[in-house]
């Protein structure tokens, strides 16, 4: 019977009567509640369906504590990673950005984005489909016209344990790009820095801290050193598009930063900086001042191993030619 009910709502669904289709659902899932107890996950289903057909009905505020109850009965029975998870939070993502509540419909649509890469891969369809839904949420945040980025280059405490832990530089550039961002709102803020242990990278941990509603975080923490986080930053900014202004968060003592950035100029971008004063500054410059002979072939290096598609592949800052074809 409960089956029989079921596919009565889909059909109901289908032909617009929503209401019909709600208390179909809703008598289907009643029936299996008294088979088989209050947490089974087919009680789960049929409250994330009937969060599904409010929120086609245009009642995405309604479908939203159905896809909650959904989740959480999903999560004790299936584990947090089960497909019906992963779909679950999607959908409570979706019904929040259109109930008009971004700020708690980004980071559901990020975690969802997150395990189902973790669960899936890049290439899943599913993966593809968070991907869309995150981005169209960002389009609707006030700032996303804005044609500014913030780029907060990350900084690891000097004595490199398993955790390679972020260093008091690094948060003091978090604040001063905090301040930056209630005074000029960014489309977005990417973070740099990688890790050489294998645990959570500079970037990673600098997004753990950083809570400007808004505006959210991207990551690059592939890059080895400031060179490779200037080259590699800039394919990032060219994906997001129609950013022609960057703002880099940085130590004051950080002397090569601003002529590994140069090149950004040459892409007709208008560059700038703020500096954080925090640091250790006889140790910091003397460092600056020893690697400044190097800076030249390192920016070379950097920006000749970007690698890109060719229809966003990069022109070489040093002359016409082209940087960044496809392996």
């Amino acid at each position: 019977m409960a089956t029989v009910l079921g596919d009565l709502g889909l059909a109901l669904e289908g032909a617009g009567r929503f209401a019909d289709a709600e208390s179909a659902q809703t008598r289907a899932m009643e029936i299996r509640r008294k088979a088989y107890g209050p947490e089974h996950p087919d009680i789960a289903t049929g409250l994330n369906n009937i969060g599904v057909l409010r929120y086609r009905a245009g009642r995405p505020a309604d479908a939203v504590p159905m896809f909650r109850a959904a989740i959480a009965m999903w999560r004790q029975s299936l584990g947090e990673t089960h497909p019906s998870v992963l779909a679950g939070l999607n959908n409570l993502g979706a019904a929040l950005g259109e109930a008009g509540d971004l700020a708690a419909a980004e980071p559901v649509l990020r975690e969802a984005l997150r395990l189902r890469t973790q669960v899936l891969g890049e290439r899943h369809a599913d993966v593809a489909s968070s991907h869309n839904n995150l981005a169209g949420l960002l389009r609707r945040r006030p700032n996303w016209s804005s044609d500014r980025a913030l780029i907060v280059l990350g900084h690891r405490e000097r004595i490199i344990g398993p955790d390679h832990r972020i260093s008091r530089e690094s948060r003091a550039r978090l604040r001063r790009a905090a301040r930056e961002c209630r005074h000029d709102p960014p489309r977005a803020v990417i973070l740099t820095g990688y890790t050489r242990t294998g645990g959570l990278s500079e970037a990673e941990q600098m997004e753990e801290e950083w809570s400007v509603p808004g505006v959210p975080a991207v990551l690059e923490d592939a890059g080895r050193d400031t060179a490779e986080n200037a080259s590699r930053s800039l394919p990032i900014i060219r994906a997001i598009g129609e950013i022609s202004r960057v703002t880099v968060v940085t130590s004051a003592w950080h002397l090569r930063a601003p002529y590994f950035f140069a090149p950004y100029r040459v892409f007709g971008m208008r560059l700038s900086f703020r500096f954080s004063a925090r640091g250790n500054w006889p140790r910091m410059l003397w460092h600056e001042l020893r690697q400044l002979p190097a800076a030249r072939r390192e920016r070379r290096r950097a920006m000749a191993e970007t690698r890109l598609p060719p229809e966003v592949a990069l022109p070489s800052p040093d002359g016409p030619s082209q940087v960044g074809e496809t392996a």
